[in-house]
């Protein structure tokens, strides 16, 4: 078929993963690399001069008392997407209203809209806003209490910035990235009662998460 797409010479899989995969598969393993997300590039630096908790929310315009939680979703699922937010809907109806959810879509495939008439319909006065584009993203993961995402690589940057990723894990549906390196060193949790207690727990610096981040690497 004139469609169909030729197999790469070299394939570059973004950590181990999806390497091990493809050996595991058959294909050469002197034709796998492995290679970094592309905005790793200047994270080193972000993190030699980054500035405090304090000053970027006075930038950014949210309030010391606030509790914020930057919630990264999926770019291609949107069932994954949905399962999450509808946990958060109903967490949020639990917890107190320090607490503001900044939800970030992939820009490349975003389900705001369909996000947004959800809540509107499921929790009105749950507290959240829509990450932007030209916001700053690392300095945004340091001025949270946390990340709540799906299994990605943004969890490994919250915590070398020293933010607890909580990671939400939807057991109806295959996702094709693995979150079992992150377990021991990051919550895990499946349901709206699992994505609670982990929120009240990184808020509350529990001693669960206080063990956790002794085994994260130091950069």
């Amino acid at each position: 078929s004139r469609l169909a797409m030729p197999m790469p010479d070299i394939i570059f899989t973004c950590g181990s993963y999806f390497h091990d995969i493809l050996q595991r598969s058959g294909f050469p393993g002197n034709r796998t690399e492995i290679c970094r997300p592309v905005r790793y590039h200047s994270f080193i630096d972000y993190l030699k001069q980054r500035e405090g908790r304090r000053k970027i929310r006075r930038r950014l315009g949210f309030s010391e008392s606030d509790r914020i939680f930057l919630v990264a979703l999926r770019p291609m699922e949107k069932e994954v997407t949905m399962a999450l937010i509808s946990s958060l809907a109903e967490v949020g109806g639990d917890i107190g209203k320090e607490f503001h959810f900044i939800l970030k879509s992939h820009p490349d495939n975003s389900h705001d809209k369909e996000i947004e008439a959800f809540l509107k319909r499921a929790r009105p006065d749950f507290r959240y806003s829509f990450f932007k584009k030209e916001d700053p993203l690392y300095a945004t993961i340091s001025m949270s209490d946390g990340v709540i995402q799906t299994a990605s690589t943004l969890g490994y940057e919250s915590m070398a910035i020293g933010r607890v990723p909580i990671v939400y894990e939807n057991r109806h549906i295959f996702g094709m990235n693995s979150s079992e390196e992150l377990k021991g060193y990051a919550p895990l949790v499946c349901s709206p009662a699992g994505l609670r207690t982990a929120i009240y727990s990184v808020v509350n610096e529990s001693e669960e998460i206080r063990c956790m981040i002794t085994g994260w690497p130091k950069i």
